[in-house]
């Protein structure tokens, strides 16, 4: 199944501004095509930028008025960033979705540390800004290899409370950088998949509510039990029964057989085909909310999630 994404909430845009940002990343500004305010997004939420291939791609809003994105060319990628990076001039129209949010930003907690790693920045600055205008007690701490590569260096460099490390040197490790703050902080993270998983690690006997990872390629780290059989899927607003091959995911299956969905990266990512369960056991498998997340909210992501006990699930659709 190709990687095209859903249109059913996705509207045109238009660059209004690019800013080189760093090496190979550029800031770009949108608007509404129709001049009409685009919906209003709260820190850490994203929005999918499609592109005119089908394919779609996920990029955190650093403003939602206007919207601000950031994105930098992967040379070594899928090539969407590359496209995008090498195409998308001021005056060009772009398609792009709502905005979504997986990672969402308590205010009112009395000390929070945000962590990021290279482009994973974007995510937090954000948070940052909000904070600050607040007068909450934020950091932002930023690895980045190198001054070049560091987004908005110059920008940033001058802010009180953001330290930015450079990989190239001797750097703080994030092992200091969390030493320093007790267990009432809240900690946000946003990187390259080594650094979430260090991050993992070293917050493992923190409280999970205070905890949060926002990530943009599928989680590695965990060896996710396989099923080897087919099973059912029940709707229960219509009461239709579609069946689900061992080698489709349910998402897929509700496509084939007309259901019209919102989705997006179909790799467990942006939250877009979240739904409901009313009955069954559900195998959880994307990387937006941990398994209690979903239980407590009775939710799977449609697109990775499969079945553990149950041969049905019975969904909110």
């Amino acid at each position: 199944m190709s990687s095209e994404g859903s249109a059913v909430s996705s509207r045109l845009a238009v660059v209004t501004a690019r800013q080189d940002a760093g090496l190979n990343i550029c800031l770009l500004t949108l608007q509404a095509e129709d001049g009409a305010p685009l919906p209003p997004a709260t820190p850490g939420a994203h929005i999918d930028v499609h592109l005119p291939d089908g394919r779609s791609r996920q990029y955190s809003l650093l403003s939602s008025a206007p919207y601000r994105i950031a994105i930098k060319a992967l040379r070594d990628g899928r090539g969407a960033s590359q496209w995008l990076y090498d195409n998308l001039a001021v005056d060009d129209l772009v398609r792009i979705s709502a905005p979504r949010n997986n990672f969402s930003l308590r205010e009112g907690a009395t000390d929070t540390v945000l962590l990021a790693g290279g482009i994973g920045v974007t995510a937090l600055l954000c948070m940052y800004d909000t904070l600050s205008a607040i007068g909450r007690t934020v950091s932002l701490h930023y690895w980045a290899r190198s001054q070049e590569e560091t987004f908005l260096h110059a920008e940033l460099s001058g802010k009180e409370g953001i330290h930015i490390h450079s990989c190239g040197g001797r750097a703080t490790s994030m092992a200091a950088v969390m030493a320093g703050h007790g267990p009432a902080a809240d900690l946000y993270c946003c990187g390259p998949e080594r650094m979430l998983t260090e991050f993992a690690i070293l917050t493992r006997d923190r409280d999970p509510q205070r905890v949060h990872i926002e990530r943009f390629e599928a989680d590695s780290t965990g060896a996710f039990p396989q099923t080897d059989h087919g099973f059912t899927v029940k709707l229960a607003r219509t009461g239709t029964t579609i069946a689900v091959s061992k080698n489709q995911s349910i998402l897929e299956a509700l496509i084939q057989a007309g259901i019209n969905l919102e989705y997006s990266c179909e790799e467990g990512l942006c939250g877009a085909c979240e739904a409901r369960v009313i009955e069954g056991d559900p195998l959880h498998r994307d990387s937006v909310r941990t398994p209690l997340e979903h239980n407590k909210r009775r939710t799977i992501m449609l697109c990775v999630s499969r079945v553990r006990s149950s041969d049905t699930l019975v969904l909110d659709l």
